[in-house]
């Protein structure tokens, strides 16, 4: 008995959306000024600049299906604290950039950010604040610079 074949489509249909935003160009690259602070502020290991400067990063034309997002920074983390930014051979020393939330918590490095922005959001500005930290005595003057990135987790 010969065999019969048929011919079968199958057809799949669906809707991409996005769940992401566009990074504002202001936050693409942020250039904080902490000022000029004494080193006479730095008289124990933890303590802190009375100096905060904030910053902002601001994400735009969030997508239907945004949730929220989440920032994790990252850097070179400091020879004496992981949870703060190593500052540049050549400057102060005893010190380290400590950066913190809109709530003044520390945000360890390489560790996410509690969530910004709620379901349906169009743009999310998202307040951080960085300053000094002394994470070793005796704490020398000098230029004070470090470099860290961040990475945008969507919800």
């Amino acid at each position: 008995m010969p065999a019969l074949s048929y011919d079968v489509y199958i057809n799949v249909t669906g809707v991409l959306y996005g769940n992401t935003c566009t990074l504002s160009t202001d936050s693409e690259n942020i250039n904080i000024l902490l000022g000029r602070i004494s080193n006479r502020q730095f008289l124990s290991v933890g303590a802190v600049s009375q100096i905060k400067t904030p910053f902002r990063i601001r994400l735009e034309e969030c997508g239907p299906t945004f949730k929220g997002a989440k920032i994790t920074f990252s850097g070179e983390v400091d020879d004496y604290d992981s949870r703060y930014i190593k500052t540049d051979e050549g400057g102060a020393t005893g010190v380290a950039v400590s950066l913190l939330d809109h709530s003044n918590t520390v945000i360890p490095l390489n560790t996410a950010t509690s969530a910004y922005g709620l379901t349906g959001d169009d743009s999310v500005d998202m307040l951080f604040y960085a300053r000094i930290v002394a994470t070793q005595l005796p704490v020398t003057p000098g230029s004070v610079t470090a470099t860290a990135t961040y990475t945008v987790e969507y919800l």
